[in-house]
């Protein structure tokens, strides 16, 4: 799988503009059987604790749609490793799946957590391969352990979903 990490000049999605990202990572799998399955896995919250490796419990809000877009609200509950690993950390934070029916094997997932960290991440299915692209804000003090935290748990979700039936 390709690791490919960058600045935050790339364009971000829209309506994100306003977060100031301090990285932009994006991760590419090589080809699939099938990709579009491996996009619904990482789209559906209730499955995410089997296959995220800090991902412990989700609890799902209601869903609601506006206009072409399906929006999934969720509170995730994980275990961040610290000590090398040796501790894991309860952590909550709130996440957003956004589809839209008009742009099909395309999918941006949005997360807001303490002490002022946000994600947004977009695939993307291109040719049986999926990618992800992904913007971090975080405070200074804490960016390097989000980034290192969330490259490594990203690497081994993909790789998860890569073999893992729908």
């Amino acid at each position: 799988m390709a690791v490919e990490v960058g600045t935050h000049e790339e364009a971000l999605p829209e309506d994100a503009e306003a977060m100031q990202p301090t990285r932009r990572i994006r991760f590419r799998t090589g080809p699939l059987v099938d990709a579009q399955a491996a996009l619904a896995l990482l789209t559906t919250p209730q499955r995410l604790p089997r296959l995220h490796p800090l991902i412990t419990r989700v609890e799902e809000l209601p869903v609601r749609v506006e206009g072409t877009v399906r929006i999934a609200d969720f509170t995730v509950h994980e275990g961040v490793p610290l000590l090398g690993g040796l501790v894991k950390w309860p952590n909550s934070y709130r996440g957003r799946v956004a589809l839209d029916a008009s742009k099909p094997g395309t999918a941006r997932l949005s997360g807001w957590s303490a002490p002022g960290v946000r994600v947004e991440t977009r695939y993307v299915v291109l040719d049986g391969v999926l990618e992800e692209t992904a913007w971090i804000s975080a405070p200074w003090w804490v960016d390097p352990f989000v980034y290192r935290t969330f490259v490594e748990a990203h690497r081994r979700l993909l790789e998860a979903v890569a073999v893992t039936p729908a």
